[in-house]
């Protein structure tokens, strides 16, 4: 595994180590907040057993515990064995974590930990995934051999006017979106209709270029875009740990579509795709801003490149391409 697959692995167990902390905050808020309710039940009740009597007794704490009634709301709460917390210790509120390299992460895998804390200080610094992919010498084709591709209409003629490599996976179709990976059947396999994701987990490849939006820009939110988006990343994880994750920018609009188009506007697109960088620096993946060679001075798809002014020519596929195999991690 080469250090940037290792540095994509860690950056991935550091985001489900986050969430993890999240799920254990909101159990102890639940715990005690549940707490606290039987504590004000048990006080009410003695109090109006008190009336009753007509005896007087010092005042009840709230803050007394009554051990049986805490012991069935833990058990409740925790039905699980290994997830109860030990008896006599006072449930703490989670402290925040400042240290990602930490090994004490119950779920991690006790013998890989030691390695985990390893590539941790190896591929640390490698790697800045607050950037996009910088400039480098050209590739040749056959490092898009085993790279599969995946979008909507316009990686769709990307790929059949300008090709990576005759051994590329083209998983487009018209109007995909981050959602709809998951669900609409559009790709072949063996004869069935399957869906993107179903697909790819069932595919030999090492790389794997993404994009989508364009048609996301009509979404009330791109919170829920970026949800959706973060979903095909864990998946790709899960399946295939060690591939390299291309996320491409949103290619911009002509001047016209952008001033006439009821939703696709490159004001839009700008913003998407800042959400975009940022997700690929939460999730350690690689954004490619392909869109700065297909921008002209006013920020537009320049004219000459689209017909329509959103699906491009042959001859801006090639700028497509040629950007890519300068835009490569090695």
């Amino acid at each position: 595994m080469n250090n940037y697959s290792r540095a994509t692995r860690m950056n991935y167990i550091r985001k489900k180590r986050r969430k993890r902390i999240r799920r254990m905050l909101l159990l102890v808020i639940l715990i005690s907040l549940t707490l606290s309710v039987k504590c004000q039940e048990g006080h009410y009740k003695k109090s109006h057993e008190l009336d009753a009597s007509a005896t007087t007794s010092p005042s009840t704490d709230l803050n007394d515990k009554n051990p049986e009634t805490n012991q069935d709301t833990i058990e409740y709460l925790f039905k699980d064995e290994d997830q109860k917390p030990k008896e006599e210790k006072p449930v703490e509120p989670a402290k925040p974590e400042t240290n990602l390299n930490t090994n004490s992460d119950s779920d991690e895998n006790d013998n890989n930990s030691e390695s985990h804390e390893k590539i941790d200080e190896t591929v640390t610094d490698d790697y800045d995934y607050t950037k996009q992919v910088p400039l480098g010498e050209p590739v040749e084709e056959s490092y898009f051999d085993d790279a599969v591709f995946i979008g909507d209409s316009r990686t769709e003629g990307f790929m059949l006017y300008s090709p990576p490599s005759s051994k590329a996976l083209s998983y487009t179709y018209k109007g995909l979106m981050v959602d709809t990976v998951f669900t609409s059947e559009v790709i072949n396999k063996n004869g069935k209709k399957i869906p993107v994701m179903e697909a790819l987990k069932n595919t030999d490849f090492g790389k794997v270029y993404i994009m989508l939006g364009i048609n996301e820009t009509g979404w009330i939110s791109n919170d829920i875009f970026i949800e959706k988006y973060e979903k095909i990343i864990d998946s790709i994880r899960e399946s295939h740990p060690d591939a390299i994750i291309y996320i491409q920018a949103i290619l911009p609009v002509s001047h016209r579509v952008s001033s006439t188009h009821s939703y696709i506007k490159n004001s839009k697109i700008n913003k998407y795709n800042s959400r975009i960088l940022e997700m690929a620096r939460d999730n350690g993946v690689y954004f490619v801003n392909v869109a700065e060679a297909m921008t002209n001075e006013n920020g537009c798809l320049p004219k000459e490149a689209a017909v329509d002014g959103i699906h491009l020519k042959k001859s801006y596929c090639q700028k497509w391409l040629d950007y890519l195999k300068t835009h490569t991690i090695k």
